[in-house]
């Protein structure tokens, strides 16, 4: 129930009440042993503190997020973690980190489909998207955003969707 208020209030915006929620069903998968949900519980608390200003806490959760995703063996949840470290190690100023996960994201997701090979992709592309553009790589990040928003327009994810459109509107404005 805590996680499913946390991820509501996360989409939202109200991060205060999805701060509160998050922690409390990360708390509740420790104490219960729950390690399946524990990743994605830490990636959407990283998330959250990154978004309420907090880089230093997001970065340290962001890295549990992915210390919990090896042990998983999960190759999507190694991805999502090391896209998720990489977006938190980039507002925390650690330019070295922060490419070095976000390319180990895109090979993991590029790897993931062989025959049609994609580059990060969803929220995570947006992420990269956001890297690239702030480290002057802007042609490299709209390319990526367009990729995208097709990719997430043809599969009806709309939070991705307007996350796209959104960052193509500032490289309009930008030009």
């Amino acid at each position: 129930m805590t996680a499913g208020a946390g991820d509501a209030a996360q989409r939202v915006d109200d991060l205060a009440t999805a701060r509160e929620y998050v922690s409390a069903s990360v708390q509740h998968d420790r104490d219960t042993g729950d390690t399946a949900q524990l990743f994605t519980g830490l990636r959407n608390l990283a998330e959250c503190l990154g978004r309420l200003g907090l880089p230093g806490p997001a970065l340290e959760t962001a890295t549990e997020a992915l210390d919990w995703a090896e042990r998983s063996l999960d190759g999507h949840q190694v991805r999502d973690a090391h896209a998720c470290l990489a977006w938190a190690a980039g507002l925390a100023g650690d330019t070295a980190r922060a490419e070095q996960h976000f390319l180990v994201a895109d090979q993991l997701e590029f790897a993931d489909h062989p025959a049609g090979g994609h580059h990060l992709y969803s929220n995570r592309g947006v992420w990269w998207a956001e890297w690239l553009a702030r480290t002057g790589r802007g042609w490299a990040a709209r390319l990526l955003t367009d990729d995208n928003e097709k990719l997430c327009r043809n599969n009806g994810w709309n939070d991705a969707l307007a996350r796209c459109e959104r960052l193509l509107g500032v490289f309009e404005l930008e030009d």
